[in-house]
């Protein structure tokens, strides 16, 4: 594989091992790990992890929702994010509604978490680049 990559040749994508995957496929699971690592940066916790304190419920589980969903609204497909919804909606909670609002607009680089990350020697320069990806257009 190395010695691949030092071929200054151009190669034809080919689905990678046995034809299995198309570009659209890799761009998305890529996607993923931006965003992936993104939450590990800002809240310290993964995506998936953040879910499952949504999936658990108690006390938490509506901040750790608008976390999720600040770093990726399309976790509010996933059934426990879509439930949470629901109940807030049948439940009147327009608090609830202000604060998904303010999520679906993304993280704001004001806030103190960001700004020491972004002075951080280790982890300023990869956290840097990875919002300009989200400003470029992969942000969604």
């Amino acid at each position: 594989m190395l010695q691949d990559m030092e071929k200054e040749e151009l190669i034809e994508w080919n689905g990678g091992t046995g034809g299995r995957f198309t570009k659209a496929d890799v761009i998305a699971m890529l996607t993923v790990m931006q965003r992936d690592v993104l939450s590990i940066m800002v809240y310290k916790k993964s995506l998936c992890a953040l879910i499952e304190e949504v999936r658990d419920g108690g006390e938490g589980s509506d901040a750790a929702l608008m976390n999720a969903v600040r770093i990726d609204r399309t976790v509010v497909t996933c059934p426990s994010v879509a439930a949470r919804i629901s109940q807030a909606e049948a439940m009147g909670e327009t608090g609830f509604f202000l604060r998904l609002r303010s999520a679906l607009n993304g993280p704001s680089i004001r806030t103190g978490r960001e700004r020491l990350l972004i002075r951080d020697p280790c982890i300023g320069p990869s956290f840097i680049m990875t919002l300009n990806f989200r400003h470029i257009g992969s942000k969604r």
